[in-house]
């Protein structure tokens, strides 16, 4: 989690607008919810309304694949940033 926290602290000094998923913590663990599908709307909604021309996608949630094809197809481009402890095999085919 520093690593990561250090990534969003770097990408925001460099001008990137980073957006931030929601954690629950039950059992001593941590659990993502609605992150999927909040992160989807916003790639769909900010693409429609011409907030990016270029997205840098640091999840590996192919659940995501709808929204990126959306985007794509309104001519958006997706840079999908994967992780070699998580990568997503579905996600940096999509063109």
């Amino acid at each position: 989690m520093a690593k990561q926290q250090a990534l969003a602290t770097r990408l925001q000094k460099d001008g990137f607008t980073i957006q931030f998923g929601y954690l629950l913590k039950s059992d001593n663990h941590y659990h993502e919810k609605g992150v999927d599908v909040q992160l989807a709307v916003n790639i769909v909604k900010d693409a429609h309304e011409n907030r990016y021309n270029i997205a840098y996608l640091i999840s590996s949630d192919s659940d995501l694949t709808p929204a990126i094809i959306e985007a794509q197809r309104i001519g958006k481009t997706i840079c999908y940033v994967g992780f070699k402890h998580k990568i997503s095999y579905a996600l940096p085919f999509i063109k």
